[in-house]
């Protein structure tokens, strides 16, 4: 058997049916792509909420938390309305 980039294997070496790498490529990563899925809302959900804290605690010179000025409230709820769209999405 000859790849394209000149390499040669063994036919006894060959995992799976020739020419089916990519089928077979795909289905080992099937399952992960779950969890992938899973872990990047968990890390989204995370940074919303060190995001929201900050906000709620964060006075920056000023009398007020920062979430209470106009332009960080609706960004923060923005961020939280598309947030929520994009976990509750099957």
């Amino acid at each position: 058997m000859s790849l394209r980039l000149g390499i040669s294997v063994p036919e006894d070496n060959v995992l799976g049916n020739l020419g089916g790498g990519l089928a077979l490529t795909a289905a080992s990563f099937m399952g992960a792509a779950a969890l992938v899925g899973i872990f990047a809302v968990g890390v989204m959900r995370m940074g919303f909420d060190f995001v929201l804290g900050f906000a709620r605690n964060e006075r920056r010179g000023g009398i007020h938390p920062i979430i209470e000025h106009q332009a960080v409230g609706s960004h923060d709820r923005g961020a939280w309305i598309k947030h929520f769209q994009l976990s509750r999405r099957e």
